[in-house]
């Protein structure tokens, strides 16, 4: 997926499935698009489809798995002021 069209096609996709289970979230270091990517997706979902998040590490540690700790905290506190 190599343009804004592909991007926006994949988030609309993930955005309408009744339930979004996000496994092992931590595994990997997000970069900022991938990091940006799944922001999108989970406000796209935001109070209208469920998530179920797994992941080994506490919240203290997303932050090593989002590179911009402005976005790690809007997607643990939704209700957080979004990353500019």
């Amino acid at each position: 997926m190599g343009t804004i069209a592909g991007a926006v096609g994949t988030i609309a996709h993930y955005g309408r499935v009744d339930l979004l289970c996000i496994d092992e979230l931590g595994y990997k270091q997000l970069d900022r698009r991938g990091a940006e990517m799944l922001f999108q997706v989970l406000t796209e979902r935001e109070e209208t489809n469920s998530i179920a998040i797994d992941s080994n590490q506490a919240f203290s540690g997303w932050t090593n798995t989002f590179t911009d700790p402005r976005l790690c905290a809007a997607i643990i506190d939704p209700d957080s002021p979004s990353p500019a």
